[in-house]
């Protein structure tokens, strides 16, 4: 079987630079949503449902499936028939296949520059339940990143940082955030996030987890020196598990 092609949107959208650096390094092609062939044998992999899609695939032949990214159910668009996601939990309550993603060692590559050393990255989208987080952390004396970083940057900080922290957006949207994963895996750093409701295909090896209330105690805890050994091993697994046994080329392969 020929390899799948993903379509990208003339849009950038600076959240999805890491999925397409893991498609260009998975040596996988791709094409605009004018490009697509709807009357082929191909198979495409759509990453965004916007305005350009609309319902230009109106009875395709071809395969053309959507990646969802995103924590919330998306309504169908003509010639899509089938939807992946990410995470196990949110793909069994909106029955689509649930299609956890690998990651590629080179994601970790970048140009080094100065920094001190962290005690956790802390790059999300700012609100007030993160935020909430934050303060109690550094009200315990950890240091914690910068919430925005891209490209050299955050290489930077993420080099130089212990763990990679993880706090859920929404209340309702409680799952593994994949794009952080494979991000946290190529520099082999231990995730530690708040509870999820279905650790799908990650078991109990490769985060550490706690409820939102005990967050704070529980990071304080886990980043003691003391636990060096046993977050190292974490990120360890973790980078095993989506750099080598279960790359971003694999687990698509196996999807299709």
């Amino acid at each position: 079987m020929s390899d799948p092609i993903f379509v990208r949107t003339h849009h950038n959208y600076e959240s999805y630079v890491d999925l397409f650096r893991l498609i260009d390094l998975s040596g996988f092609p791709v094409c605009y949503p004018e490009e697509v062939e709807a009357d082929s044998d191909n198979t495409y992999l759509v990453t965004v449902l916007n305005g350009e899609i609309g319902d230009r695939w109106a009875g395709a032949r071809a395969r053309i499936v959507h990646l969802n990214c995103e924590w919330d159910p998306y309504p169908k668009y003509a010639g899509i028939s089938e939807t992946f996601h990410f995470d196990a939990w949110f793909a069994s309550k909106h029955g689509v296949r649930y299609v956890p993603l690998g990651s590629h060692p080179s994601l970790a590559e970048g140009v080094l520059g100065e920094s001190r050393t962290y005690d956790a990255a802390f790059l999300m989208y700012v609100l007030p339940r993160r935020s909430t987080i934050r303060y109690e952390l550094e009200r315990r004396g950890l240091w914690l990143t910068p919430t925005g970083a891209w490209g050299d940057e955050r290489h930077t900080l993420l080099t130089n940082s212990k763990s990679y922290l993880h706090v859920h957006q929404r209340d309702d949207a409680p799952g593994i955030p994949a794009l952080r994963m494979v991000v946290a895996a190529a520099y082999k750093l231990p995730v530690l996030m708040e509870d999820v409701p279905d650790r799908g295909m990650f078991g109990y090896t490769t985060f550490l987890s706690s409820s939102y209330d005990a967050l704070p105690e529980m990071v304080t805890q886990w980043l003691h020196p003391s636990n060096a050994g046993m977050l190292h091993d974490y990120g360890m697994d973790l980078h095993e598990l989506l750099c080598g046994e279960y790359t971003f080329r694999r687990s698509i392969e196996g999807a299709l």
